[in-house]
């Protein structure tokens, strides 16, 4: 059987991408509530699926990567790379954690495949960033800060944001 994504135009991908990002900033800009963070798991959904061609399917990142938007995205905002890099590090700590993957009405092999998957991982990585966003903004005082006012990570976050991975997991577990 025949991979589907063989069948995307990557060219056209990259384009709809820019014209994502370029939604989201407008929404941003004009503070239109969740829309922006909504469309951002989408960004990031797109953004698996170009790594996955690139690194697993064999297409040439010429043709995936719009080099010069990409370098743009490099320069993120603290806040921004601390809701990137929380969202891994709690993705990590739920791989490596044993009870994670003990629910009474999912087997741990659906856990532990659902969460290897390389696309389904990305999807909860964007759930776990859009959530991150959201709570930063609605209670700024959950969270911990360094010298320079910028949110750091701390261990209770892994906590914080398991119920969220676990009902993606059940919703995925409970599809008809």
């Amino acid at each position: 059987m025949e991979n589907p994504l063989n069948n995307i135009d990557w060219s056209e991908l990259r384009n709809q991408k820019s014209s994502l990002l370029a939604v989201i900033g407008y929404y941003e800009k004009m503070k239109v509530p969740f829309i922006p963070e909504h469309l951002t798991g989408i960004l990031h959904l797109i953004d698996s699926i170009q790594d996955y061609a690139v690194d697993e399917l064999g297409v040439n990142a010429i043709h995936v990567y719009d080099f010069e938007l990409e370098e743009e995205r490099d320069t993120e905002k603290p806040v921004e790379r601390f809701i990137r890099e929380s969202a891994e590090k709690i993705f990590d700590e739920l791989c490596e954690s044993d009870g994670f993957h003990q629910e009474d009405d999912i087997p741990s092999s659906f856990i532990e495949s659902t969460m290897a998957d390389r696309f389904q991982s990305g999807i909860i990585k964007g759930k776990i960033r859009i959530q991150i966003l959201n709570d930063l903004e609605e209670n700024p005082t959950a969270f911990q800060y360094d010298e320079n006012k910028n949110p750091v990570y701390d261990f209770d976050m892994r906590e914080d944001y398991e119920g969220l991975v676990i009902e993606y997991i059940r919703l995925l577990f409970n599809a008809p």
